[in-house]
């Protein structure tokens, strides 16, 4: 009797004074963040205006993590397009996206609330320019599909 009534004192000082710690965690596909003074935004891929912010010991975190992205834009079968690049990255005015084969894509542009802010056609060309000279500064999501070649990208492009 006297071992059982030691150990139930032990358990319930130990779970009395235990710490629970969540972590934040999120599966995504990609992403980075931006820090501008005191303040850090990181935004990765299936997330939608998530900003983290830290002052001494308080700690916030805001947004929707999407469960999955490639659901989300309906491109279950598609693969990885490859061969893109997008220049100048960052940019004040216009971004130049070189594609590895001539073909017909679909760029979408999403700014950090995931509003669609551009949407526009690359028909058989292996070149395309967008003036993003009007948009507020800030990160961008571009989403280049080609329906050919069943294969889509996304790409972060900062605008200064």
């Amino acid at each position: 009797m006297s071992k059982t009534f030691t150990f139930l004192i032990l358990l319930t000082t130990f779970v009395g004074f235990s710490q629970t710690v969540i972590q934040k965690s999120s599966i995504d596909s990609g992403g980075a963040g931006v820090t501008v003074g005191t303040t850090t935004i990181f935004y990765t891929l299936g997330e939608v205006a998530v900003q983290e912010n830290t002052n001494g010991s308080i700690h916030i975190s805001e947004g929707f993590i999407s469960p999955d992205i490639i659901h989300s834009l309906g491109l279950e079968a598609y693969s990885i397009l490859e061969g893109i690049r997008i220049y100048p990255n960052p940019t004040t005015d216009i971004i130049t996206i070189e594609f590895k084969d001539i073909d017909t894509y679909e760029i979408i542009m999403y700014d950090h609330l995931g509003k669609q802010m551009e949407r526009c056609q690359a028909e058989q060309t292996d070149e395309k320019s967008l003036d993003i000279s009007n948009y507020s500064s800030g990160v961008y999501v571009v989403l280049i599909k080609s329906d050919t070649a069943q294969s889509y990208r996304t790409y972060q492009v900062i605008k200064q």
